[in-house]
């Protein structure tokens, strides 16, 4: 590898020494450098560039150490090959090269100039800067975490490494689909890992100068929120073609916001048909035991087993076109032993009804007069209420959207301060 700043050559054996070359490759690399030469000696007997097989051999090693994870930088491996744009093999231009002094043609080695071309998605200061903010991020949710820090297991405390890292880009994942198709058809060069960038740190790269400019809160994020849509699976799989949310997904999610102590508040956004009662009256029952500010929004629909979630939070909304459908638990299938399937129905209910009373300024005796309404739905007993009316029977505490209750949420955790 010779400098091309000082005409310096240093020629490598392809045989012997060829990995050194691909390491100083590897690091012009690194710094971006969209040209540079390796000057590579190599045995006549071994390698003919007329048929381009030294191509092929230097470009299949150049991917494989370089460009390998074994290169043994988080830089290298790869995700630097995905910040080089359509690097083929024409990419690398082999050329002869008369060396003063040695017979070229008559000798047993041939030396040639390699010349390599890139063109790269991304700026060393721009990776520079995902490097400083990954180094900011390990220091504030790894090596400052009491949890990780306290643990003494190797194998346990690997295991909170990694999961602290998988929370957090469930949490903060930004899809930026025209990014990426941008990315994918390379039309643009200044790419920046916005991907990366966005799934890391819940950011859209939008090529800030530094850190600071992205304006993201690294102190700790002060609420969390959580969706509950569709059915709410609980021992039994829903079907394929319904929207479900799984409750063994929601339960570390709401022990998390209890344990983290970055999180601040809760928001629970509701848009459910209800589901399996277990399973909604546990996810109640957690949301309802959080020590810290909580609130619902009741989006679209609120039905069934969906009204103790809605009213399991220190203050529940709902928006004005959303409904909520009170009525009894429902079973489907046979039923063996009636007398005793009936009082187990009953206990169940009852359950539902102590609950609901609890959480909201519903009474049991009211809520239990609107589930057993037989004037208003055609297939059931029960009766449906709009927002307004949810309010008005005191089943939910405000009529609002959004920004109503994340208002209400903030002043609840500046009060707890």
């Amino acid at each position: 590898m010779g400098d091309d700043t000082t005409k310096v050559k240093t020629w490598h054996c392809f045989q012997q020494d060829i990995d050194a070359a691909l390491t100083d490759a590897l690091h012009r690399m690194l710094r971006r450098e969209t040209a540079f030469t390796l000057y590579i000696a190599v045995e006549k007997s071994d390698y003919d560039p007329t048929t381009g097989n030294l191509r092929t051999a230097l470009y299949e090693r150049l991917r494989s150490n370089a460009l390998a994870e074994k290169a043994g930088t988080i830089e290298g491996g790869d995700f630097l090959d995905a910040q080089i744009q359509d690097f083929q093999q024409d990419d690398l231009k082999i050329s002869w090269l008369n060396v003063e002094g040695y017979d070229d043609w008559n000798g047993p080695v041939a030396f040639y100039e390699v010349h390599c071309t890139f063109k790269y998605c991304d700026t060393v200061q721009q990776m520079e800067i995902l490097r400083q903010a990954a180094k900011k991020w390990n220091q504030l949710f790894v090596t400052d975490n009491p949890t990780i820090a306290a643990e003494k297991d190797t194998n346990r405390r690997q295991y909170l490494i990694v999961k602290t890292i998988y929370d957090f880009l469930a949490e903060n994942t930004v899809y930026n689909t025209a990014a990426y198709e941008n990315f994918m058809n390379h039309q643009v060069t200044d790419w920046y890992a916005h991907t990366a960038y966005a799934a890391f740190f819940g950011l859209t790269g939008q090529g800030a100068a530094d850190l600071d400019s992205t304006g993201y809160d690294w102190s700790v994020r002060q609420k969390n929120s959580l969706t509950v849509i569709g059915t709410i699976e609980g021992h039994s799989l829903a079907p394929d073609n319904q929207k479900s949310t799984k409750y063994e997904h929601v339960i570390p999610q709401l022990a998390a916001v209890q344990e983290d102590p970055r999180i601040e508040g809760l928001l629970v956004l509701l848009n459910t048909v209800g589901g399996d009662v277990e399973a909604g009256l546990a996810l109640a029952e957690l949301i309802a035991s959080v020590s810290k500010p909580s609130a619902t929004l009741v989006l679209g629909g609120g039905h069934s087993i969906g009204i103790p979630l809605a009213v399991s939070a220190q203050r529940s909304f709902i928006v004005p076109t959303a409904t909520m459908t009170v009525h009894p638990v429902r079973h489907s299938g046979v039923i063996l032993g009636v007398p005793q399937t009936m009082h187990w129905f009953d206990q169940m209910q009852q359950r539902i009804t102590g609950f609901v009373a609890a959480h909201s300024g519903m009474t049991e005796k009211r809520y239990t007069e609107l589930m057993l309404h037989t004037g208003e739905l055609v297939m059931d007993m029960g009766t449906v209420l709009d927002g307004r009316r949810a309010v008005k029977e005191k089943l939910i505490d405000e009529l609002g959207g959004l920004s109503d209750a994340l208002d209400w949420l903030h002043r609840a955790i500046e009060t707890r301060e």
